[in-house]
């Protein structure tokens, strides 16, 4: 059976799902302030960084080259 709980060097624990999330690339184009802005997160974001009202974001795929 594999081990689900790694250890860190401080001696916590580190969750394997937790330690396995990538940043996801954001594009929101706000209405309230007609600006468009990119924005790396773990979840969707919800608000408008540059005004801080609710928006709706799209995620970008990336265009690196593995």
């Amino acid at each position: 059976m594999e081990e689900q709980h790694k250890r860190l060097q401080s001696g916590a624990e580190l969750h394997r799902k937790e330690g396995s999330k990538f940043l996801k690339d954001y594009q929101i184009e706000c209405e309230e302030c007609d600006e468009s802005s990119y924005v790396a997160s773990y979840q969707e974001p919800v608000f408008c960084p540059i005004c801080g009202r609710r928006a709706e974001a799209e995620e970008v795929q990336s265009m690196e080259k593995d």
